[in-house]
């Protein structure tokens, strides 16, 4: 059996046509199959898998769902609210999931049962500042993720911040604050296979490299997208074998921005921008 994709989008609260999370399988050549709809909810925008439940932030209800996964059906068991307004991303703590919520800027903090069903939120940590581009009018949380056992790092797109916490228990409190060169917009955060961070500014059009160490994130190197245009957004990094290429969507050009990276990722070289046949 190929693999299986999750697929949440856009439902009608949030200007979208989609009706929930759908499954999608890939072909032997590839491909992806068609999509089924498996579970009704708006505007399911972000979706995390752990053990046999699957996660979605729904954006345009400001919500977080929990639904057990049974063969091929999701059988929802758990919500509440995320903390803020339009969550965007989750990331796992040992018992709760952490929210970034972008359009006001908070972490919400939601407590998970035993079996993983979501509970309640259990806390919130609010954003502050700004930056120069127009669309960082103030905090955009936008995505986070477990460094070690006892630190959770998140982004602030608004506010051109990566945010360290410690992790204490299923809460989580903020301990330090590294800045990042106005107008960048921090927006995704991966582990590369080298154990270096990467981080993609959605605005400044560039991509960041880190290094754990001495509990804090130092700046290892830095690109700026082949491809990119002065409009344009970034929207996500993805790695390809062993992490030797990079791949970061370029909104607007409507490219894959292609970064070669070396063994010990230290090393970036831009070195394509290929057409994503589609928009946005």
């Amino acid at each position: 059996m190929g693999a299986e994709w999750w697929v949440g989008a856009y439902g009608a609260d949030m200007d979208g046509s989609a009706s929930g999370i759908s499954l999608m399988r890939a072909r032997e050549d590839g491909s992806l199959g068609p999509p089924t709809l498996v579970a009704h909810v708006q505007s399911p925008t972000f979706l995390a898998q752990r053990g046999d439940h699957l996660y979605a932030a729904a954006e345009g209800s400001a919500t977080v769902h929990s639904f057990h996964n049974v063969g091929d059906r999701l059988e929802h068991d758990g919500s509440c609210s995320s903390g803020g307004t339009w969550p965007c991303q989750l990331e796992f703590l040992d018992d709760a999931i952490v929210v970034a919520n972008y359009f006001d800027g908070p972490l919400g903090v939601v407590s998970l049962s035993a079996s993983g069903t979501v509970q309640s939120l259990v806390q919130v940590v609010p954003g502050t500042g700004s930056g120069p581009h127009p669309e960082q009018n103030g905090p955009h949380a936008h995505a986070s993720i477990r460094l070690d056992a006892t630190t959770l790092a998140s982004l602030d797109l608004g506010a051109d911040r990566i945010h360290l916490h410690d992790v204490v228990g299923i809460t989580i409190a903020r301990a330090a604050s590294i800045s990042l060169p106005p107008g960048t917009g921090p927006r995704d955060i991966v582990r590369h296979p080298s154990g270096l961070y990467f981080v993609l500014g959605e605005h400044g059009c560039t991509l960041h490299t880190f290094d754990w160490v001495g509990g804090t994130l130092e700046p290892v190197s830095s690109i700026a997208l082949p491809g990119s245009q002065t409009a344009d957004q970034a929207a996500a990094i993805g790695f390809g074998h062993d992490g030797q290429y990079a791949y970061v969507g370029l909104r607007g050009s409507n490219l894959i921005s292609v970064v070669a990276v070396s063994s010990d990722g230290r090393a970036l070289e831009g070195v394509a921008a290929v057409s994503t046949a589609g928009d946005w």
